[in-house]
């Protein structure tokens, strides 16, 4: 359990703190217009890795059932 919290949990938070503040670095260089690229593109390609997973995570799950 203790890896998971150290390195999992918290190694989340300072890469979203990270992420934070690059968009708002970004916003007081007067680049707001890459901020917000740079926001909603994160999500997305964020989104589109956790579906892939799942979608992998499933059909592993599917076969190894298929296969007792």
């Amino acid at each position: 359990m203790r890896p998971f919290v150290g390195a999992g949990v918290l190694g989340g938070f300072t890469t979203f703190s990270t992420y934070c503040a690059d968009i708002e670095r970004l916003v007081r260089e007067q680049r707001a217009g890459v901020a917000l690229a740079y926001l909603v593109a994160t999500v997305v390609v964020a989104m589109v890795a956790v579906s892939i997973g799942v979608v992998g995570t499933r059909r592993v799950a599917m076969v190894r059932r298929r296969s007792r």
